[in-house]
């Protein structure tokens, strides 16, 4: 690499820091948000909102198919079925926010509730949806309840029996499980092991709008015609552009991860996967930034679309709020948006376990946005005239 486009590069990361508001929305604002949103998704809260399950029914009971239906017909849960390993996956990959296991015997147990043999039932919680464990608990209770005192299992066990009123009088029909997942994956530890891959997704965001609009201001000014005179190239200009955002960006993500491990605890599951997640994310955006800067002719009018892009990006692809708490058809929808893709890559480097084969694709898709934008922007990038 030349030592022109190292010089362009400081020189650009040099004015960044001279701008007050620009370093604030770069550097600042990302740890502000971290913080903030770190201490509310500390405190668990109850959602009205339908929440998405996986059913386990090891039962194959008529009892078993009558409950998922009754579940189903609530419209409080989405759910489908799965074998137990499937649905621990789909929770571990964060599909679903729960599985729940009818574990055998459950129909047989309904039909003759004694308060020390009762159906048992294993629910399974994403440990980033803790605010929704209890909700989960109350509505497969609730329905339990339900099923017990149903026609159907009144004219499987001959009618309510004397356990059954006692069950009634007590309010617990059935013994629910809390499956145990940490065992089996690491879960986050805190709430801001959450919070700081969103809190990060603002300040790549800040770094790429901040260079798009430099890039456009320097050609407004005439800096790019007075930089065309000079012994360089306009790729080592653009060189240079690509370089400072990269950098910025790269920084910007390891110093809040270092102030998350001092601070915080939050504490990567692999530093490797993280590092190559800001790699990866650091090109994506500079691309974005390139595609950025030829929005628009005038430095008013690069901001304006820019910003509209990136918060699009942002609100689509869990920068403002969290995809688990978004309605399921946006959860899907939010595949197009670069941000779902970086926060899945620090997500599953931090705490989701992901591994080495299950971050290839959200690497390769951050890289691929990172090329194809980029390409297009030197493309359709307008030159001034040198002099």
């Amino acid at each position: 690499m030349r030592k022109e486009v190292i010089a362009i590069a400081a020189n650009d990361i040099r004015l960044l820091l001279r701008d007050k508001g620009g370093a604030f929305v770069t550097f600042i604002f990302p740890l502000v948000y971290c913080i903030f949103f770190g201490l509310i998704f500390a405190t668990p809260s109850m959602s009205s909102r339908t929440i998405n399950v996986v059913m386990v029914d090891e039962d194959q009971s008529q009892q078993s198919t009558a409950f998922i239906e009754l579940l189903k017909q609530s419209g409080a849960v989405t759910c489908n079925i799965a074998s137990r390993e499937e649905a621990i996956d789909q929770v571990r990959r964060a599909k679903k926010v729960a599985y729940v296991v009818i574990t055998k015997g459950f129909g047989q147990a309904l039909q003759q509730v004694q308060f020390n043999k009762r159906p048992k039932i294993v629910i399974g919680i994403d440990p980033a949806r803790q605010a929704e464990s209890e909700m989960v608990k109350g509505l497969i209770a609730k329905y339990a309840f339900e099923l017990l005192f149903s026609p159907l299992n009144q004219k499987l066990s001959g009618g309510i029996t004397g356990n059954q009123r006692s069950a009634k009088n007590h309010f617990a029909p059935i013994e629910i499980e809390t499956a145990q997942l940490r065992q089996k994956r690491t879960g986050p530890s805190n709430s801001y092991d959450i919070s700081f891959p969103q809190g990060i997704i603002w300040g790549v965001l800040g770094c790429c709008a901040s260079f798009g609009i430099s890039l456009v201001n320097e050609r407004t000014t005439g800096t790019l015609s007075r930089l065309l005179v000079a012994p360089i190239t306009r790729t080592h200009i653009l060189a240079g552009k690509a370089l400072a955002c990269f950098t910025s960006t790269l920084v910007l993500g390891v110093v809040l991860f270092v102030v998350g491990r001092i601070a915080f605890s939050v504490i990567p599951q692999s530093p490797i996967h993280l590092a190559i997640s800001l790699l990866a994310i650091s090109i994506a955006f500079v691309g974005i930034m390139m595609f950025i800067s030829i929005l628009g002719k005038t430095e008013r009018a690069v901001s304006g679309m820019g910003w509209a892009v990136l918060l699009g990006m942002a609100m689509l692809g869990g920068g403002m709020v969290p995809r688990f708490l978004m309605p399921h058809w946006m959860q899907s929808l939010s595949a197009i948006s670069p941000v779902s893709w970086a926060i899945k890559a620090m997500e599953g480097a931090v705490w989701r376990g992901f591994s080495t084969s299950e971050m290839l694709l959200p690497w390769c898709v951050l890289v691929g946005v990172g090329l194809f934008f980029f390409a297009i922007g030197v493309r359709g990038f307008s030159w001034p005239d040198k002099g």
